[in-house]
């Protein structure tokens, strides 16, 4: 079959939606499938292969490394019919999706909708009042419940997904299916002397009690929840250190708050780090002893 995924977030970005859409594009190649990733352009971003049609997009309000697709429906179609394809496999709510679901309706081809992101969890983002944090999340469900109406089948990645997608009234067949973890990645030898390099470019001991926290620096991930429990943490285990290795919008509040409690010498930020060194760290952590951070009394 030829399967098109339509996506907001794609290549050059870095974030969970785009490792899904990249390993299950994978793995139908795998299978024997065409694929076509129907996604945004980034100015000044090539690819290096020819399976991906780029429609123009603009940057998504403050939030600049996000971008929604402009749906210039003559010309986007017209490429898209081109395709020929038998499935369309949308993974956004956004403009992309959209146009997903306008060439599906248009060409009579089945479509499938993975429901990666539970918004109700980022009102942060657009609101932080009380009242209009209740108001956002009202507006998300009923939209998600719209949204996804006319899909003839829905994946949710999680049981959580699953049961929050029933509660807002969604009626379609949900089918769950977690997104999948290429192990071979893993699978490779340790570098020794790589580590222990490593170790030295960021400033940590061989005997120091590493803690690491690894993925985008947003609020939602509550990062800052560990952070405001080092100073106990230290008490215990006066060798602890946090490593935190990514990037994201909340990365200088987290900044700002290791100023304020203390912690510049035990908090260390990595910014973003490509995939070889961060298997790496997993990797040295996993080879190592397990640690378990114990449980404080407050």
């Amino acid at each position: 079959m030829h399967i098109g995924l339509f996506t907001d977030c794609y290549t050059p970005q870095v974030n969970g939606v785009v490792t899904s859409v990249k390993i299950l594009e994978e793995a139908l190649r795998a299978k024997g499938h065409k694929v076509t990733v129907i996604t945004v352009k980034v100015p000044g971003y090539k690819d290096s292969s020819e399976n991906t049609l780029r429609i123009p997009s603009v940057p998504f309000r403050k939030w600049t490394e996000f971008r929604v697709g402009v749906p210039l429906y003559n010309e986007t179609y017209r490429r898209i019919k081109q395709l020929n394809l038998d499935v369309i496999h949308t993974h956004t709510e956004f403009t992309v999706g959209m146009i997903g679901k306008h060439v599906s309706t248009l060409m009579g081809i089945p479509i499938v909708h993975t429901y990666h992101t539970l918004y109700e969890d980022y009102t942060h983002y657009v609101l932080d009042s009380r009242y209009g944090e209740r108001m956002i999340k009202r507006i998300i469900k009923t939209s998600s419940r719209v949204y996804i109406r006319r899909y003839d089948r829905v994946i949710a990645p999680t049981v959580k997904t699953e049961r929050a997608l029933r509660q807002y009234g969604v009626k379609n067949i949900i089918d769950i299916v977690p997104t999948g973890i290429d192990i071979n990645a893993f699978n490779r030898k340790v570098d020794s002397l790589g580590i222990e390099n490593l170790r030295r470019d960021l400033g940590l001991g061989k005997g120091d009690f590493i803690m690491l926290a690894l993925g985008r620096v947003s609020k939602e991930k509550s990062i800052d929840v560990l952070v405001r429990q080092l100073p106990k943490i230290k008490k215990r285990v006066p060798s602890a250190k946090l490593l935190i290795v990514g990037d994201g919008p909340y990365k200088s509040a987290l900044e700002s708050l290791v100023e304020t409690l203390g912690l510049r010498e035990t908090v260390l930020f990595t910014g973003q780090v490509l995939i070889p060194a961060s298997l790496c760290i997993i990797r040295w952590q996993m080879s190592s002893s397990v640690h378990l951070v114990p449980r404080l009394k407050d």
